[in-house]
């Protein structure tokens, strides 16, 4: 089993670069292709807008990458506690429409009380 990556960042736009670059990293030592990864790069890029605009991550926003043999898990939570998650609106969103188109799966919960995100990106297995 693969280890788990975790990042944790301020919850503003200015660092969510940070968890691109992170994410890239991981997925190329996975033999993602490019085009694969540049859709984990705006997957990230979108969880973190969906968590950031529905008020779930005030202080940080944390993400967890988890490679396994088919892919890549990740999962992006906010630090708050309170309110509601996912809100009426969230799965309607602009944010939440491109995650899913982005990804294989993708799903809002909560991880210890927080509200998150989860996605997977499936590898492709190819033939040599």
């Amino acid at each position: 089993m693969e280890q788990s990556t975790t990042i944790s960042v301020p919850a503003g736009t200015g660092y969510v670069h940070l968890l691109r670059v992170v994410i890239a990293g991981v997925a190329a030592g996975l033999d993602f292709p490019i085009d694969e990864i540049d859709d984990l790069r705006l997957a990230v890029d979108e969880a973190s807008a969906h968590l950031l605009s529905a008020g779930a991550a005030t202080g940080r926003i944390t993400v967890r990458l988890t490679p396994n043999a088919e892919g890549l898990n990740v999962v992006a939570w906010g630090d708050r506690t309170d309110g509601e998650w996912p809100g009426a609106a969230d799965q309607r969103s602009m944010s939440w429409y491109v995650l899913t188109t982005l990804t294989d799966d993708a799903e809002m919960e909560r991880v210890d009380g927080h509200p998150a995100v989860r996605f997977t990106k499936r590898l492709a297995h190819r033939e040599v």
